[in-house]
C-alpha cells in the first residue's frame, strides 16, 4: 500500500490548508513513533483536518486515513484521494463492513510501520465539545496491540466562516503515544473515556490559546 504516489501527492495535499486560509502550527512531532505502528485519533471539523495531518507527519505517506466512502464520489477530490492511496473509504452505516475493512488494512500492513488514522467522533463536529468517541477503532487497537496517538486541534472552522478573507491560525498538538497493555475488552470503556477526557482537555487548552491571541490582535 505504501508507494511513491503517496510521497508526491501527500506533499501536494499538505498545501490544501493554505489554499483555504488555514495556517497549522504543529507541536509534538517528536512524539510520532518511528518504529511501531499506532492508532491515531483526533477530532474532525472538515477535510482540511487531513491536510493538517499531512503537515504534522513528515512521513505521513506511511499513514492510512479512514474517511467516509461518500468522499470518493466527489468529482476531482475523490479521484485525488484515490490517487494518494493512503485513504480507505468506509461505509459508516454498516459497522461489520467497517470493522472488516479496518482488519483488511491492518493485516495487509502488519509487516510495516504504517499508522492508522481515524477521526474518532465519526462525523464532522463544529462545536468545541467533542462528540462521544466511536468504539470500533479502540477495539481494533486492542486486537492488534496498537499504541494510541492522540492529536488535539484548535477550532478553526467557525473562525474561517467568520473571517473568510483572513489567514486563520490553527494549533495541532501531537501527544505522546499511549501504551495499551493495561486495557482489554473488559475495561475498554475506561480506555475510551480516558482518551475522550484527555483530548477534550487538550483541545480546550488550544482553543483558549487561540482565543487569547485573537483578543490581542
Amino acid at each position: 500500500m505504501v508507494c511513491c504516489n503517496k510521497k508526491v501527492c501527500s506533499r501536494l495535499f499538505s498545501q490544501v490548508s493554505t489554499l483555504f486560509g488555514i495556517d497549522f502550527e504543529i507541536r509534538g512531532i517528536k512524539n510520532i513513533p518511528k518504529d511501531k505502528s499506532c492508532l491515531i485519533i483526533g477530532p474532525h471539523q472538515s477535510i482540511i483536518d487531513a491536510a493538517g495531518l499531512y503537515k504534522a507527519f513528515p512521513l505521513f505517506w506511511k499513514t492510512v486515513v479512514v474517511v467516509k466512502k461518500e468522499l470518493k464520489e466527489i468529482p476531482v477530490l475523490g479521484y485525488f484521494l484515490s490517487l494518494i492511496e493512503c485513504f480507505i473509504f468506509i461505509n459508516r452505516q454498516d459497522r461489520n463492513e467497517t470493522i472488516e475493512t479496518y482488519r483488511s488494512v491492518l493485516n495487509s500492513n502488519k509487516d510495516q510501520v504504517v499508522h492508522f488514522a481515524v477521526f474518532i467522533e465519526g462525523t464532522r463536529n463544529l462545536k468545541r465539545k467533542l462528540l462521544p468517541f466511536k468504539r470500533a477503532p479502540f477495539k481494533l487497537a486492542l486486537e492488534y496491540r496498537l499504541p494510541i496517538l492522540m492529536i488535539a486541534n484548535s477550532q478553526y472552522e467557525w473562525y474561517r466562516k467568520d473571517k473568510p478573507k483572513t489567514t486563520i491560525n490553527a494549533l495541532t498538538k501531537i501527544l505522546p503515544a499511549m501504551p495499551i497493555e493495561n486495557f482489554n475488552e473488559e475495561n475498554i470503556h475506561e480506555l475510551i473515556q480516558y482518551c475522550q477526557d484527555t483530548l477534550q482537555m487538550e483541545c480546550d487548552k488550544l482553543n483558549k490559546e487561540i482565543d487569547e491571541r485573537d483578543q490581542v490582535q
